[in-house]
C-alpha cells in the first residue's frame, strides 16, 4: 500500500504549476494576515505554543525553508524509516526496514518539496488558526487541488500530551476503480518553553 502511496504523491506534484504556487503565497499571506489580527486578542502572550505554531505556518506559507528547518533537531530517526517514504519511495524500498536511516539536514533540503507537498500547504493555508486555538482542533476545508483528488488538513492539540498534529487526508478518484485514501500525520512535541518541535511524521494508507 505505501506503493501506491508513492504513485498518489507524484500525481499531485507534477499537477501542480509554479503560477498555482505563486498564486498561493500572494494568497496565504492575506489570510494569515487575517489570522493574525483575530488570534493576538485571544492569545497575548507571545510565549505561548500558539504564537510558535503560527510562526511555522507562516514560514511554510511564505517558503521561507530556513525559517521551517528551525522547528527541526537533524538528523531524524524516524521508526519504520516513514520520513523517507514520504520523502523518496525508490529509495526507501531498497533500505532493511529492520535498520533506521538517519534523515539528515541535507536530506531535508533535498526532499523539501516531497515532504511538504502542495496539498499540505494550500490546506494549512485555509486552516482557521483562531478556531483551531480556541477549541484546539480544526480542519481545513476539503479541496480538490488537483482533478479528481480532494484533501482536506485536520489540526489537533493534545493538551495533557503537549503534542500537536496535522493529519493530511487525501482521496484519489480513479475512474473504473474504489477512491484511493492516505494520510500524513506531522506530529510535533510542545517543549517546556512552549517551542514547537517536529517529533515524526506517519502515513497510513
Amino acid at each position: 500500500m505505501k506503493i501506491i502511496y508513492f504513485v498518489c504523491s507524484i500525481v499531485i506534484s507534477i499537477s501542480c504549476s509554479n503560477s498555482t504556487q505563486n498564486k498561493a503565497k500572494q494568497e496565504s499571506k492575506i489570510h494569515q494576515d487575517e489570522n493574525s489580527t483575530s488570534t493576538e486578542s485571544q492569545n497575548p502572550d507571545s510565549s505561548t505554543w500558539e504564537k510558535n505554531f503560527q510562526e511555522f505556518v507562516n514560514a511554510i506559507l511564505e517558503d521561507d525553508r530556513e525559517k521551517v528547518k528551525s522547528f527541526f533537531d537533524f538528523p531524524i530517526r524516524s521508526k519504520g524509516n516513514e520520513i523517507w517514504w514520504i520523502a523518496d519511495t525508490r529509495f526507501v524500498m531498497e533500505m532493511d526496514q529492520k535498520n533506521i536511516v538517519p534523515f539528515t539536514e541535507d536530506d531535508f533540503d533535498k526532499y523539501y518539496s516531497s515532504i511538504f507537498l502542495i496539498d499540505f500547504r494550500k490546506t494549512l493555508e485555509k486552516l482557521s488558526l483562531g478556531e483551531f486555538f480556541l477549541k484546539e482542533k480544526a480542519s481545513s476545508p476539503k479541496m480538490e487541488i488537483v482533478k479528481d483528488s480532494k484533501s482536506i488538513l485536520h489540526a489537533t492539540f493534545e493538551k495533557t500530551k503537549q503534542k500537536l498534529t496535522l493529519n493530511l487526508s487525501t482521496t484519489i478518484n480513479v475512474k473504473g476503480q474504489s477512491n484511493t485514501e492516505f494520510s500524513i500525520y506531522y506530529e510535533f512535541d510542545i517543549l517546556k518553553d512552549q517551542k514547537l518541535r517536529f517529533k515524526d511524521v506517519k502515513t497510513n494508507m
